[in-house]
């Protein structure tokens, strides 16, 4: 049966795909909160922000738009990949275990997967191995690379990179900027500096350890980093906080990336973990 549509009905069923796309994504792309501090986030300047979001205290909610972005700079590793081998270069993401390369410490709750490592082509003359670190970027951030370099403009993957370097006692990284915008890729070596890698892992252990919040990096919400941030609401504005174990004064981290209660003195296991119980306790964060 041949099916005429008028204009009005085109647009209604272009709206109606765009929607259910947009659901699809954020059902599919949207992630439970993170069970570890992350390697990828130790950078961050504000103590405060990485503790809450180590507490489950507020899980911050993306558009369909942002978790595509998200989704699309995971895709790009596999061309990066896929040029490098094309060269020639030797790439590696798993141990020989087929363990997916990867950081972990504080007892389980600090960690990170490295994107991978390479070897360059014997052309190169240069036999050691490099810290391979892929990122994607949209054209303004891409030209602050280009002008700054990494450190400068993307302290936070610096952060990662020589938190990785430090573990894996790797003294260079390969970073590989891809431009959404343009596909256009930078790259620069990096020299990694294991002396901030190490003081990362002690500043995890501290935010992991803590049973109060660290102090807010400004009085005032509408200090610049405070304005944007996703943790503003309960950190200046009396929001409340998420109801589950983590954030219950009664919950330690122990080892084996796993939380007890001090309370009833017993391990938590992870559906309890989620839901909290009739006797939580705000643990002390304003």
């Amino acid at each position: 049966m041949k099916v005429r549509l008028s204009g009005q009905q085109r647009k209604e069923l272009a709206a109606a795909l765009v929607a259910d796309i947009d659901a699809y994504c954020v059902s599919t792309y949207t992630q439970d909160h993170r069970n570890h501090l992350g390697a990828s986030v130790i950078g961050e300047k504000c103590n405060r922000k990485l503790w809450y979001a180590f507490r489950w205290m507020h899980r911050e909610q993306f558009s369909s738009a942002k978790l595509r972005l998200f989704n699309r700079g995971h895709r790009e590793e596999e061309r990066l990949i896929e040029w490098l081998r094309g060269i020639g270069a030797e790439v590696w993401s798993h141990t020989p275990e087929g363990q997916q390369m990867r950081i972990t410490a504080s007892g389980g709750h600090f960690g990170g997967s490295l994107d991978g490592a390479l070897r360059l082509p014997t052309r190169y003359g240069l036999d050691t191995p490099f810290l391979a670190e892929f990122k994607t970027h949209n054209q303004k951030q891409f030209d602050s690379l280009i002008k700054n370099g990494v450190r400068v403009s993307h302290p936070k993957h610096f952060d990662q990179m020589s938190t990785y370097g430090a573990v894996y006692d790797l003294d260079y990284a390969v970073y590989f900027a891809i431009c959404k915008n343009t596909d256009d890729i930078h790259i620069e070596v990096v020299e990694i500096d294991k002396a901030l890698g190490q003081r990362n892992l002690a500043k995890a252990n501290d935010i992991i350890l803590s049973q109060t919040a660290p102090g807010r990096i400004a009085a005032s919400v509408a200090y610049k980093d405070c304005s944007w941030c996703s943790m503003k609401g309960i950190c200046h504005l009396g929001e409340p906080v998420e109801k589950n174990c983590r954030s219950c004064q009664h919950a330690v981290p122990v080892d084996g990336a796993k939380w007890a209660c001090k309370k009833f003195d017993l391990t938590l296991v992870q559906s309890r973990i989620e839901t909290g119980c009739i006797d939580w306790q705000e643990i002390e964060h304003r």
